[in-house]
């Protein structure tokens, strides 16, 4: 395959997803950030074609025997080997790779590192195995569930002695964290109830250890409407290597979707909450929340999340934005490969 040149066209990219499009990550990183590339021209595939090789390879968080065949195949024949990364540590959910010689086999046919979150980003130019790259993106998580935004209508607003909904969503081991928040908040006269929903095989968990949680099965096709139907959400990243590393795509999902995020003082949150023009959003304990769920106070955070200003910051998250900016780095690392 001969090396891609830019005056020619646009290069063919192969993308291999961790996990299916029920996955927040693959769905965001790779079969969102495909289906924008297509819009834009690309010739996108999910795994390799054979008849048409891709220039680019983008191998998404998982490494294992078939990504390093791929990739082994790919190099081979001049093109570019593109980690994505947006989950990392001792203590990341999933396993990352295989084993540490595939893994090791891999990284030294990549030439490109992509992550999520700038914090992430300090800790690759450092990391061992990361350290002999020289091309180092972080291209930012996109809105998820952007076409079910709602931002143009707001909700109505609070009526006198009316009860806020709340909610937690997400991989439930990373519930944790929350757990605390959303004990207090149940209790407190200002809720109406907790909605949590996470993975099919832990509600029956919750139903029994949680009884004061509405727990359901989260659904990517049910989601959004009944997200939607909540009043504000709590979101709390550990304070851990691996959590402190955390994008803040839940948190941009919530203002998309008309739902207030309260959020940990975790680097990628407290920065979206201050780019936003909300600092009322970063919490440090569930007494914080639960003042500002008060009548008057929360009226207010509402207003600001619906402000031009809030909405102007949310366009430079659109899935489109984020395809953009990789197009623009790809283009530029070919031209200047040769």
């Amino acid at each position: 395959m001969a090396v891609f040149n830019t005056a020619s066209g646009r290069p063919n990219i192969a993308l291999v997803p961790a996990a299916t499009i029920n996955s927040a990550s693959s769905r965001l990183r790779c079969f969102g950030l495909g289906r924008e590339l297509a819009g834009m021209g690309y010739r996108v595939t999910v795994g390799i074609d054979p008849d048409n090789p891709p220039h680019v390879l983008l191998v998404q968080k998982i490494i294992n025997a078939d990504a390093l065949l791929m990739a082994q195949w790919v190099h081979g024949n001049g093109g570019v080997v593109v980690y994505d990364i947006d989950d990392y540590g001792p203590e990341a959910l999933g396993s990352l790779k295989a084993d540490e010689a595939t893994f090791s086999q891999f990284m030294q046919l990549v030439s490109i590192v992509i992550v999520d979150t700038e914090t992430r980003h300090g800790v690759f130019l450092k990391e061992p195995g990361f350290t002999h790259i020289q091309e180092h993106w972080v291209i930012p998580d996109p809105i998820d569930y952007i076409e079910s935004s709602n931002r143009e209508t707001p909700k109505a607003a609070r009526q006198p002695g009316e009860k806020l909904r709340a909610c937690w969503f997400g991989n439930a081991p990373n519930i944790v964290p929350a757990i605390p928040y959303l004990q207090e908040i149940a209790a407190s006269e200002e809720v109406r109830d907790v909605s949590v929903m996470l993975n099919a095989d832990y509600v029956d968990y919750f139903h029994q250890n949680f009884p004061q949680f509405n727990t359901s099965a989260w659904k990517l096709e049910t989601f959004p409407s009944l997200f939607s139907a909540t009043d504000f959400c709590v979101l709390i990243h550990a304070t851990t290597f691996e959590g402190v590393q955390k994008s803040n795509n839940k948190m941009l999902a919530a203002l998309a979707l008309g739902v207030v995020p309260f959020v940990s003082r975790t680097p990628a949150y407290e920065a979206t909450a201050l780019q936003m023009g909300i600092p009322e959003l970063i919490v440090d304990s569930p007494k914080d929340v639960l003042d500002r769920i008060k009548p008057g106070i929360f009226d207010g955070i509402v207003k600001k999340m619906y402000s031009t200003h809030c909405s102007r910051e949310l366009e430079q998250y659109f899935p489109v934005v984020s395809a953009r900016m990789f197009s623009e780095k790809i283009q530029v690392y070919l031209e200047q490969r040769g």
